[in-house]
């Protein structure tokens, strides 16, 4: 997280365009203006490119209250933007058809038009959709959301998430790497046997995201601060017989946290330039 006067240092720096567009964000968060005034400054589409994206993401609590106020197909244009996913990529990850997901976008967008009045979508879609956009899929259901108990992964439980152990995982990553074309992408959920964790549950709910040629990301939602542990992180590196760097982040609309192994044989350090939501505390 930015400390104050550094943060105000930097916005003196930046492209006027980036700070009226973060500046914008801000006043959304902190109720200043509406969604309605938010969407009449701010151009919301499947193509939409957040160039103020990078600057939100560095406090990731204003992040996630930012989340919080946008309505369900601005959700998936800012998640979209935070993991570099094209409509395209999302097309064949989700293998549904290219119109399907930028209607489902478009018909979730406007605050006065609400999805229940639009076309019904596959419930199993919205869940494959939380895990690709790695918020809960509460999320995508409704733009105003009251309970916010986010502890509940239905996402992963209801969806079609296998379960599994790290090192069959790994295994099956690098198989469907091998299939990846033209810096295709495949992303999914699982829920992995808790072999390295005493605070955590018996299941890690567990992201996947593979970029042919480039990286393997696998991330673990983490409830517990505790177990991050130096002899349990070990443990956990010593078990994937890979070139790994381990990050941790706050995650996105949950109270815990995310614990993000990056897998590559080249340099991380473009990846997490491109990714700026990497860019947090590297743990080993």
């Amino acid at each position: 997280m930015l400390k104050p006067h550094k943060a105000n240092e930097e916005l003196q720096k930046i492209d006027p365009n980036i700070k009226f567009y973060f500046e914008l964000a801000e006043k959304l968060r902190k109720d200043e203006v509406t969604i309605e005034e938010y969407f009449s400054e701010r151009d919301m589409t499947p193509r939409t490119k957040l160039v103020e994206l990078e600057l939100l993401l560095k406090d990731e609590i204003r992040f996630n209250l930012f989340l919080d106020k946008l309505t369900v197909g601005s959700r998936c244009i800012v998640m979209k933007n935070t993991f570099g996913l094209s409509t395209s990529q999302l097309t064949k990850i989700t293998k549904v058809a290219r119109s399907t997901i930028s209607d489902f976008i478009k018909d979730s967008l406007v605050v006065s038009q609400p999805m229940e009045a639009k076309r019904n979508y596959n419930v199993h879609l919205i869940y494959y959709l939380a895990i690709i956009f790695d918020i809960p899929y509460k999320y995508l259901m409704f733009n105003k959301i009251n309970d916010k108990d986010n502890s509940g992964f239905d996402e992963y439980e209801l969806g079609e998430s296998e379960t599994t152990v790290l090192v069959d995982l790994v295994q099956r990553t690098k198989t469907l790497k091998e299939d990846l074309r033209n810096g295709e992408r495949n992303i999914f959920g699982a829920r992995v046997y808790n072999q390295f964790f005493v605070e955590e549950k018996k299941y890690l709910y567990t992201r996947v995201d593979i970029k042919e040629r480039d990286w393997i990301i696998i991330e673990f939602y983490i409830s517990n601060p505790l177990s991050f542990s130096q002899e349990a992180l070990m443990k956990l590196k010593s078990t994937l017989k890979e070139q790994t760097k381990i990050f941790i982040r706050k995650a996105f609309l949950r109270d815990g946290y995310k614990l993000v192994l990056l897998i590559t044989k080249e340099t991380s350090r473009d990846i997490i330039k491109e990714y700026a939501y990497l860019n947090k505390n590297l743990m080993l």
